[in-house]
């Protein structure tokens, strides 16, 4: 199994290449732990994706209105 590496590192020594290649072991194998920590996370990460959609939409909005009113403002000049 050939192992990727980035780019700018230099060449992997004799004693990198013999070491074993990180693993990710399938979810059923997982401590319970492991899975309650990483359904906070995901649960924390889509609450913050939930506020940025929001953010999202009132930025667009804001701005929406912003220029609709320089337009007005262009008119009347």
């Amino acid at each position: 199994m050939t192992t990727m590496r980035h780019p700018r590192l230099p060449p992997a020594r004799t004693e990198d290449k013999m070491a074993p290649a990180i693993t990710v072991r399938p979810k059923a194998m997982l401590p319970e732990t492991c899975l309650l920590e990483l359904e906070l996370q995901t649960s924390q990460l889509l609450q913050f994706l939930k506020k940025a959609e929001q953010f999202y939409t009132v930025f667009g909005q804001l701005a929406r209105e912003t220029k609709s009113y320089q337009n007005q403002s262009e008119k009347n000049l």
